[in-house]
C-alpha cells in the first residue's frame, strides 16, 4: 500500500472514531436510543385558513354582494365574530382589513358566515377585500379576490378566490 493511501485511510479511521465519539456524547440525553437527535427543528406549517372559507359574489345594480362562510378549521372565525372578543362585531382589531380596486359600502355578520357590498372602482376586471380570521394561533389575514374582467360573458359572472396573506 502506498505511502499516500495510508495516511489517507489513517485520517478516516481518526475522523470515523471522532464521530463516533461525538454522536454517543451527544444522544446521551434524549435520543431514545436511536443515535440521532433534532438539531433544527422546522417551525408548525401555518394553518391555510382560505383553503377552509368558501365564498360567492353577485351583481346587485352596480355593487357586488360578496357572502363568506365562516371558517371551518376548529377553532376559527372572523375576527369580527370572534367569542375571544363577546362576539360584538369589534374583533380585537375591528377584523376588516381593507379593500382594493373598489371600497367596502357596507359589512355585517351573518348567522353563517360574513355579508359584504362592494363598490368597484370603474374600468375595473377585479377587486380584493382582506378580512381578519382569529385562530387558535392568533390572527391572521386572508384575502377574498373577486374577478368579473377575465369571464367569457363580459363581466357578468363573478368568480371568488380565497387566499393567504
Amino acid at each position: 500500500m502506498s505511502r499516500a493511501r495510508r495516511r489517507t485511510l489513517s485520517h478516516l479511521q481518526k475522523l470515523a472514531a471522532t464521530a463516533a465519539v461525538v454522536g454517543t456524547a451527544a444522544c446521551n440525553h434524549g435520543c431514545g436510543g436511536s443515535g440521532y437527535a433534532v438539531v433544527d427543528p422546522m417551525p408548525m406549517p401555518t394553518p391555510k385558513y382560505s383553503t377552509s372559507i368558501t365564498g360567492t359574489a353577485t351583481w346587485s345594480g352596480t355593487r357586488i354582494v360578496l357572502e363568506l362562510k365562516d371558517p371551518t378549521l376548529a377553532g376559527a372565525s372572523f375576527a369580527v365574530k370572534s367569542p375571544r372578543d363577546g362576539g360584538d362585531g369589534g374583533g380585537r382589531d375591528g377584523g376588516l382589513g381593507t379593500a382594493m380596486g373598489g371600497t367596502i359600502a357596507s359589512a355585517s355578520p351573518t348567522a353563517d358566515g360574513m355579508r359584504f357590498e362592494l363598490e368597484p372602482d370603474p374600468g375595473r376586471g377585479g377587486m380584493s377585500v382582506d378580512i381578519e380570521v382569529d385562530g387558535p394561533d392568533g390572527v391572521h389575514t386572508v384575502g377574498a379576490n373577486v374577478n368579473w374582467g377575465s369571464t367569457p360573458d363580459g363581466g357578468k359572472t363573478l368568480s371568488v378566490m380565497m387566499v393567504d396573506r
